[in-house]
């Protein structure tokens, strides 16, 4: 049996990450910054058995 560790896409900084993988089971969650109109990338994995993956996207701010 191995561990499998989650990496960040290499365009998010890692201090706004927190997640852990244990047993190939976990996942995690990093945002990169706030741009100027509000919005910012989040990323976002998820590992079941050691099988997973990362899923980016952008989170706009709320109507005003």
């Amino acid at each position: 049996m191995s561990v499998v560790e989650a990496q960040p896409p290499p365009n998010i900084p890692t201090d706004g990450c927190g997640g852990a993988v244990v047993f190939g089971n976990g996942g995690s969650q990093c945002d990169g910054p706030v741009q100027s109109d509000g919005s910012f990338q989040r990323c976002v994995s998820v590992y079941v058995l050691g099988i997973g993956g990362w899923n980016c996207f952008v989170v706009f701010p709320p109507p005003p």
